[in-house]
């Protein structure tokens, strides 16, 4: 499997707005904070986290979202209130385990299709296996 993806997001039954973006554009959008804010929704997070995951080890992928959830929440809205750290790593760590039982998932659209349960926010961890904190 390839560490990154430049094909385009099939339309799977939770992504966003996003979806018509590559995962480089996305990135790219969202670390730039030129990403609307209405547009980077809970389906987003765990595809940020899967292209992370795809291009660096768990440690840097995580520091890297941890680093870029907090500069686009304070440059949208002023504060970094609501980032919670402890949850950000917790899901980093689901989401590499997800993708690592989900090697065969060519690009992230077919990773969500696979993996539904990680678009469950109260059920996820529990589904998995996964400590949330």
């Amino acid at each position: 499997m390839s560490r990154s993806t430049t094909e385009r997001p099939s339309s799977a039954p939770h992504s966003s707005g996003t979806r018509h973006l590559t995962d480089a554009e996305f990135v790219a959008e969202f670390e730039s904070c030129t990403l609307a804010p209405h547009a980077f929704r809970h389906y987003d997070h765990v595809r940020l986290a899967w292209t992370y995951l795809g291009a660096l080890a768990l440690p840097e992928a995580t520091d890297r979202m941890a680093e870029a959830i907090r500069r686009f929440a304070l440059h949208h809205t002023g504060t970094t209130a609501k980032y919670d750290d402890k949850l950000t790593r917790a899901w980093m760590r689901l989401v590499a385990h997800v993708r690592e039982i989900s090697a065969g998932a060519p690009d992230f659209a077919t990773f969500a299709e696979a993996n539904p349960m990680l678009f469950d926010r109260r059920r996820a961890f529990d589904h998995y296996g996964i400590v949330a904190r």
